[in-house]
């Protein structure tokens, strides 16, 4: 459905069609049926990493995923969920993404988030697989089970102004976030729903506050949450999200940890003090009730230009959707 595409549309028959296994370099087995990706081998611990908001494979934002890569390898890393952002236009999202997967030992989940063009991500990992990569499109298959874990998947964003694709970009409606969820919560726990707009969440503490105090969470993200009951969110726009703690851990017998991904961007983020900010990414490991989170931090030095005040930086903004 177009204009934009609605890419986040839970349609079981649809989706039914679509079977076929892949397999990673370690052996591991995906299975898919219609929207669901079953990974059979590894253990009841599930390692997984984020990555999010690329926004165009500049040389320093390939150089901020060589050393997210670096950092999932150190991991060891069951899979990945790149949470969109990933570029616009087919070429430059098969760039961003090939720096994750290519003969990487892990399944990825592509997602389109608010920069995709729909039919440039699907062509983007259609190539990769074909070149023998193991990686699915995450507004295809939307639910995958792996080591004990159910991961679920929502692409998009609910405003279409937001999307820099225009008419080819994701979107995602109440009725398309409900009908996902109904089917989510029935997955065994733990869940972990990973998705590019943040839940709309209160207090100064929340991962959807951007600058100057504004929440910029999605309100029927926060319901799909509530209704799911996932172990944890993992969610990309908020930049400033990610500036906060390094690492954190929990037994969630109630409400999820809810974790923004920051941004791989290539531009450090410019904060109102003048400081800068490098690339950011999540490692979150899962077994049973107990969740831990760590975040990947490269410097901003690795843009020397930008580190040093010569080159080009992104300030914080307090909408999601406009350019950081």
């Amino acid at each position: 459905m177009r204009a934009p595409f609605r890419c986040a549309r839970w349609n079981v028959d649809a989706q039914a069609e679509h079977a076929g296994s892949i397999a990673t370099p370690t052996g591991r087995r995906a299975d898919r049926r219609g929207a669901v990706l079953r990974v059979t081998g590894g253990d009841r611990t599930l390692t997984l990493g984020v990555v999010a908001d690329v926004r165009a494979p500049t040389p320093a934002a390939l150089h901020n995923l060589q050393q997210i890569r670096a950092e999932f390898e150190r991991a060891r890393v069951d899979a990945v969920v790149s949470l969109g952002g990933m570029g616009t236009v087919e070429e430059d999202i098969a760039r961003s993404l090939a720096e994750i997967v290519r003969g990487a030992p892990w399944i990825t989940i592509a997602m389109p988030g608010a920069t995709e063009s729909v039919p440039a991500h699907r062509a983007a990992v259609a190539a990769l697989a074909r070149d023998g990569a193991a990686v699915v499109d995450g507004s295809a298959v939307r639910i995958v089970e792996i080591d004990g874990a159910v991961v679920g998947t929502l692409p998009g964003v609910a405003a279409a102004g937001q999307l820099a694709a225009g008419a080819d970009g994701c979107v995602h409606t109440a009725d398309d976030i409900d009908a996902f969820a109904a089917a989510f919560a029935l997955r065994p726990a733990p869940r972990v729903l990973a998705s590019y707009a943040p839940p709309r969440q209160a207090g100064d503490a929340a991962s959807d506050v951007a600058l100057g105090g504004v929440h910029v969470g999605e309100p029927e993200i926060a319901t799909a949450t509530r209704a799911t009951r996932p172990i944890a969110v993992v969610h990309a726009v908020v930049d400033e999200a990610a500036l906060g703690a390094r690492t954190g851990s929990a037994v969630v017998t109630g409400p999820p940890v809810i974790v923004a991904a920051g941004a791989a961007d290539g531009a450090p983020l410019w904060l109102p003090d003048d400081r800068i900010a490098g690339a950011r990414a999540l490692v979150v490991t899962v077994r049973d009730r107990r969740v831990a989170w760590r975040r990947i931090v490269v410097p901003a030095g690795g843009d020397k230009a930008a580190a040093g005040g010569r080159g080009p930086r992104r300030r914080a903004q307090p909408l999601p959707g406009h350019a950081h």
